[in-house]
C-alpha cells in the first residue's frame, strides 16, 4: 500500500476513539500532537527503509517481527518518559499503528516477518495496487471528514444551546 493509508489509518482509528469519547461527554483520547505521533509510526517501517519493489519489502528489516519487537520496547520507554498521563495508551496506539503497517502490507502483497532467518513469506496480493491510490485518497478523506466532526463535536460541547434559541 501507499504511504497515505499507512500514516492515515492509524490517525483515523484514533480519531473515531476521540469521537466516541466525547460523545460520552469526555475529553479527547488522543491530542493533535498523538495523532500527529501515531501516523509517523504508521509511516515509520517504510520512512526508515524506503522502497519500490515488493522484493525490497521482502528484504527489508523494518517489514518483521523483529522490528516490531524493538519498537515496542522503544516506544514504551519513550512514551513513560515523555507522554506521564496516558503513557500506555499512547505507547499502545503508536505501536498498532506500526503493526498495522506490516499487516497493510500482508495484504497488499506480503512480508516476510522473520526475514532474515527464515524467508517465509505471508500475505498476496489481496489488494491489487492499481487501487492503492483510490484507498490513500479515501482514507485521508475519511479521516479529514472525522476530525471535522470532532471539531464540530467539541464546540457543541462548549457550547450547548440555550433555552430561548429559536432553532431547538
Amino acid at each position: 500500500m501507499l504511504i497515505g493509508t499507512h500514516i492515515f489509518l492509524p490517525v483515523l482509528a484514533a480519531t473515531a476513539m476521540n469521537a466516541a469519547s466525547l460523545l460520552r461527554g469526555k475529553n479527547r483520547l488522543f491530542s493533535k500532537w498523538d495523532l500527529a505521533m501515531i501516523g509517523i509510526c504508521g509511516g515509520l517501517p517504510d520512512l526508515l527503509s524506503p522502497h519500490i519493489r515488493l522484493a525490497a519489502r521482502m528484504a527489508s528489516w523494518t517489514h518483521t517481527v523483529w522490528f516490531l519487537a524493538g519498537l515496542l520496547l522503544l516506544i514504551f520507554l519513550l512514551s513513560y518518559r515523555y507522554h506521564r498521563e496516558s503513557w500506555l495508551r499512547f505507547a499502545s496506539m503508536c505501536w498498532t499503528s506500526a503493526a498495522l503497517h506490516l499487516i497493510c502490507d500482508a495484504i497488499a502483497g506480503g512480508i516476510a516477518p522473520f526475514y532474515p532467518l527464515f524467508s517465509y513469506q505471508i500475505g498476496r496480493y489481496y489488494i491489487p495496487p492499481n487501487l492503492w491510490i483510490f484507498i490513500d485518497i479515501g482514507v485521508i478523506a475519511v479521516c479529514w471528514i472525522l476530525m471535522l466532526i470532532v471539531r464540530r463535536i467539541e464546540w457543541a460541547a462548549k457550547h450547548p444551546p440555550h433555552e430561548t434559541d429559536l432553532w431547538n
